[in-house]
This record gives structure tokens, C-alpha cells and sequence, in this order.
């Protein structure tokens, strides 16, 4: 009788707070909402809304992630602790203390960060002014641009960007940038 033998490799994903956002916002913008341009239910653009929120939360991770070790770290040349990172908010994380941390500015006039303010503004408008209007298409362009300035923002701080295996598994769909979306009732 013949030897037979063989091997299996077994793998899993350890998710964390930016992956498990990533794969729960991406499902609901390519899986749970309709493609466009179908018009939108009330539910689905309540739906696009949370889409928009999740993806921008992307961003507040990342960059929370990215400078909570130096906030931690002692003997640095940084002024950040980590009550003041508790403290802060997510412009003055992107504006100041990446900056700090990184040694160089932020550029928030150019893509991806062009997009992931304005995401940031309609996020705000959202959350905690007229609860805006959202479509397909801007949930989807906002998850696109989110995913490429957290790309930004590890590229920035100098840090590997630690999702590549969440985007094999998961893949990202190219969308327009969120800076070039008109907003519903825009002209």
C-alpha cells in the first residue's frame, strides 16, 4: 500500500478595533446597501449615514492607534501623555500630534486627507447638526477615502501599515474620492 501523506495550514485573522470597523462598514456598504444608482429607502439612507460614520471612526482609530505608543513613551521629545491623547480631539490628533510625532505636517489639502476632512465635516454635520443626507455612493467613496488615509496616516508616522492581510482577505473597492461627491440636494 502506498504512503499518502499531506499538510494543512490552518490561519486566522486576529481583529482589532480598525479591522473589525473596516469589515463591518465595507459589508454594509457593498452587501446591505442596494448599488447605485437605486433610489434609497429611508432605512438604507439612515444605513449610508451609519456608513459614513464607520468610515471616518476608521480614521479616529488609526490615529489614536498610531499615537497612543508615544503617548505612553517616556524619555521622548514629545509633549503628548496620554490624558492629553485621551483629551484630544480627532483634528488636533491629525494637526498636532501626528505632526509632533511624525516631524512633518499633515497635508489636508491634498487626497487622501483632502477627502478624509471633508468626510470629517459631514461626519460632524451627521452626528451632531442635521443628521445629513447620505447616499450609496458617498458611503462607498467615504470608506474608499478613509482606508486610504489611514494608509496616509501609517505612511506619515513612518509606521508599517499593520491591515494588509484584512485587505487581501477583505479587498477594498476603488471609489471616487470623497472630496469630488455631491451631496444630496447639491447642485
Amino acid at each position: 500500500m502506498p504512503l499518502v501523506t499531506s499538510s494543512a495550514t490552518f490561519s486566522w485573522l486576529n481583529h482589532d478595533s480598525w479591522s473589525e470597523a473596516y469589515v463591518g462598514t465595507r459589508k454594509l456598504a457593498y452587501e446591505l446597501l442596494p448599488p447605485p444608482p437605486s433610489s434609497v429607502k429611508a432605512v438604507e439612507g439612515a444605513l449610508c449615514q451609519l456608513a459614513l460614520i464607520g468610515a471616518n471612526h476608521l480614521m479616529e482609530i488609526a490615529l489614536y492607534k498610531i499615537l497612543q505608543p508615544h503617548a505612553k513613551a517616556t524619555g521622548t521629545t514629545s509633549s503628548l501623555t496620554e490624558k492629553k491623547l485621551a483629551e484630544a480631539s480627532y483634528y488636533l490628533m491629525l494637526t498636532k500630534w501626528l505632526s509632533e510625532i511624525a516631524g512633518n505636517e499633515a497635508n489636508l489639502t491634498i487626497e487622501p486627507l483632502l477627502s478624509t476632512e471633508r468626510l470629517r465635516h459631514r461626519r460632524n454635520d451627521t452626528v451632531h447638526k442635521s443628521s445629513a443626507l447620505a447616499s450609496v455612493v458617498m458611503a462607498r467613496s467615504a470608506l474608499y477615502s478613509a482606508v486610504q488615509g489611514t494608509y496616509a496616516l501609517y505612511a506619515l508616522s513612518g509606521t508599517k501599515f499593520p491591515y494588509e492581510p484584512f485587505m487581501q482577505k477583505y479587498p477594498l473597492h476603488e471609489e471616487p474620492w470623497f472630496s469630488s461627491i455631491k451631496f444630496p440636494g447639491q447642485l
